[in-house]
This record gives structure tokens, sequence and C-alpha cells, in this order.
């Protein structure tokens, strides 16, 4: 394996420094146009992917920075090749396909042995895994039924319920496959298909056990074709590609604005955890989406950040990490030769804070050191509470020299609130309201400080 490592050096005074930006590449495997990334971890510290290991057998891989790539073997004596199609969000465990007489969903733990997952009910012997859950727990695909009952019809396994079809599916579609999942695998996403009648269709879908598979229909314009590649984490927000009447699009789906279009020509690969990032391709080359930039270059977005990529060319981004921070593709590099890549981007608003210090890495206005408004729902200083503390009143009575002060929070008796300079308060559970009541003060503050986990609010004292 050949790795090749570029930081961002010192830059001028006039230009943010973006202080751990960095592009890894590996070689992956043989010239055989066949190996490809898949998959990045949450915290962007392992890779999955395909290797190919001659012109018609290929292998699973995991990579990291300190063992680089490490073949996964197969599942048997009689395979002959492995996917490695995604990965849980802690890189330990790995879904796919291991092929022998005919494919077979595959399971992969950091134990370092493959599980097969077997088959639907029903016809031959022939499954697929595509996705998995974020705790690793869940796997996701297609499985082989009479095609009386429709052909490839998605799954659903996990080891408590072995493998199980999602349910039918409307009329006009013979066939349906699945994708991926949400973090604990009750929202599932992927697509419908009809390739044998009059038309050929496709609808991209989402699945829950209480609503079966819904279709989330296409992008105006052109033919129905359209399908879910990848979901954040809660299953809120899933992207894929549809058509119009340009072509294909990337999407992004939400159960409040429906599928809407990225741009044209583009097809979105991944999404960050919060559904914020879409990554993908337009033409042969990686791109990158937000609502801030739209779609735009990833490579120019990556030299913005102080990286040289001068030769270079970003053909895909298969898959970005939950917290947004890494993008994983194929690139080519200067000589021609076809390598993965691992970009890891920082402070995407620059604000000078990266994640995961940085809980909105699309806002300049959130950070730790962002002055907080209050009450207003968004947790702008990062430290995990919107400020919701009141202070009810703050006075000094000069005989015989007592401080009272009462405070409210919304986090009630866990505000843990406290008076600087003064000591703790007490909570008061029938008034609801925290209380200090401190004697013998024998000088008048001007103001008081109500400090708690939120955060602090000051308020002036009156005197009596």
């Amino acid at each position: 394996m050949r790795m090749i490592w570029f930081l961002v050096g010192t830059l001028t005074a006039s230009t943010p420094a973006f202080a751990g930006a960095s592009f890894r590449t590996f070689d992956y495997g043989a010239d055989d146009g066949f190996s490809y990334v898949a998959a990045v971890s949450a915290d962007g510290s392992v890779v999955a992917g395909t290797r190919g290991l001659s012109l018609d057998t290929y292998e699973a891989f995991r990579w990291t920075a300190a063992t680089g790539v490490v073949g996964l073997g197969v599942l048997t004596a009689e395979s002959y090749s492995t996917t490695g199609d995604d990965i849980s969000a802690d890189g330990s465990v790995i879904a796919g396909t291991d092929f022998a007489s005919s494919g077979q969903a595959v399971r992969w733990t950091a134990g370092g042995a493959w599980a097969g997952l077997g088959d639907l009910p029903g016809g031959g012997f022939e499954s697929f895994g595509y996705g998995i859950s974020g705790d690793g727990l869940v796997v996701v695909g297609s499985g082989f039924m009479e095609y009386s009952l429709g052909g490839y019809r998605s799954f659903r396994w996990s080891a408590a319920t072995g493998m199980v079809g999602l349910g039918d599916i409307p009329a006009e579609y013979e066939s349906d496959y699945a994708t991926c999942a949400s973090a604990d695998g009750s929202v599932i996403a992927g697509a419908m298909y009809n390739y044998f009648g009059s038309a050929l269709l496709d609808e991209a879908y989402r699945w829950t056990e209480a609503t079966g598979i819904v279709g989330l229909g296409d992008l105006p314009g052109g033919e129905q074709r359209s399908f879910a590649t990848a979901m954040s984490i809660n299953g809120s927000v899933i992207v894929g590609a549809g058509t119009t009447a340009a072509g294909t699009e990337a999407f992004l789906w939400t159960q409040a604005n429906g599928m809407v279009g990225l741009g044209a020509g583009s097809f979105a690969s991944g999404v960050s955890g919060d559904g914020r990032i879409v990554v993908g391709m337009v033409n042969s080359e990686a791109v990158i989406w937000t609502a801030l930039t739209d779609m735009r270059s990833l490579k120019e977005l990556a030299t913005e950040f102080g990286l040289d990529l001068t030769g270079w060319q970003l053909v895909s981004a298969d898959d970005i990490s939950q917290d947004g921070s890494t993008i994983v593709g194929s690139a080519v590099n200067p000589v021609g030769k076809t390598v993965a890549y691992v970009l890891r981007l920082t402070d995407f608003d620059h604000d000078g804070y990266r994640t995961p210090q940085d809980c909105d890495d699309l806002s300049a206005a959130i950070h730790p050191r962002a002055p907080e408004v209050k009450g207003d729902g968004v947790d702008q200083d990062c430290n995990g509470y919107d400020l919701t503390i009141q202070v009810k009143r703050a006075i000094y009575l000069a005989t015989p020299r007592r401080l009272l002060v009462d405070a409210t929070s919304a986090l009630g008796a866990s505000a843990n609130l406290s008076v600087t300079g003064y000591g703790a308060m007490t909570w008061d559970a029938t008034r609801q309201m925290w209380s200090l009541r401190l004697s013998d003060v024998a000088t008048v503050p001007g103001r008081i400080t109500v400090t708690g986990v939120e955060g602090q609010a000051v308020a002036p004292v009156s005197v009596r």
C-alpha cells in the first residue's frame, strides 16, 4: 500500500487557518477498474470498501491509518469474492455480500469472521447485503423470492429475527431493494422497481414498522426514476438521485419538504448524521452540498482549506462521516493512477472552531465561545443547552445587610444554580424556583451572576 499525506501549511493572515484539514490516499487494489470505497465510520477513522484482486475476483477490505488496507477474506472455501458495502458507526462491523455459486448477504465483525445471513423464503438461494445500522445490529438489502411473489424483495436482518421481508409494495412494481438504515435500524430506505413491464419504473421508498414501505415519489419532469442511497442518523433525511427532464439529479428528502433537487446532473452518495451535508458526484467530479453553499466542487473547497491538489482529479465522493468532517471516495493522481482518498475538512463555517467542539459547523454564530441567546431554543455556545435561566429578583436589604436572589430555569431541579461569589442556590420544589438567602453581606453588589449547567445570566441588584 502506498500512502500519501498532505497537511495544511501556514496560511496568510487574510485567510482563516483551517487547522487539521488533510488529504490521504491509499491504493486499495489491482488496476481492474472494480476497486471502490463504500463507507466511512462516524468519526472518519475507518473506511470500508471492495478491492479488485484480479479481473474476476474481488475482496471486501477495511482501512484505518494505523493498519492500512486489510482484506477481509471470504465466508467459505467455496467463495470466490466478497464486497464491503457499509460500515457501522464505530467501524467494527461491515455488511456486504459473499459470492459462491450465488450471492449471500454477510456481516463481518472485528473478531475477524464473516457470518452468512441466509435468504428470504421461496425461490433460489440469493441475497445481497447493502446497508447496516449505525449500531451494527441490523443489516438491510435484497433477497430472491419466487417471481410470482415479485422477484427480489427488500429485507431487514437482525440476530433476533433473522432475515425478514419488509412487506408489500405497490402493484406497479415487481421488485425492491433496501440500501440504508438509521442508527438503530428502525428506519430503512431503498427503491422499488419494474424493469419488465411496459414502462421502466423506479421509486425511492422509506420504511418503518408502523408505516411499511412508502414511496417518496420523484423529482418533477422526465421518467419516474428515483432511488435512495443514504440517510441521516434518525432517518428523517434521505438522499439519493431522481430524474428530471434534464436527466439525473441528486435529491434531499424530508417529511416537511418532500423530495428537493440539489443540482442538475448530480448524484448523491452520502449524507452527514444531521442531514445537512450531502456528498456525491457530477460528471465524474466529486461534489459537496450544504444549504450555505449549494452544490460545488469538492476539490475547489479543499483548495480553499489550504490543500494543494494540483494535478489531482477527485472523481467521486462516496460517503461522509456522521460528524460531517471526513469524506471518502476515488481520485486519480497526477500520474493517472486511481486510488482511494480520505479527505478531512473541518470548520466549514470559518468561525475558527471545528467538530466535535463546534456543535454546528455550518453556522458561524454557533461555536464554544459564542454568546448565548436566552430562550431561543438554540445552543449557541455548544454546551448542550439553550440558556433559560431567568433571575426573578435580586435584592439587597441594607438593614440587615441581606442578599436575596430568586431564579428559574427550564431544567428545574437539575439546573444546579449558584450565584458567583456568593455560593450555591437552594431548590424550592413548592415554588419551582432556586433561591439564595445570605446574611451579613457587607458590600452592596451592583449586579449578580447566576450560573448553572446551561450557562449564566446577569441581573442588576436593587437596594432597599
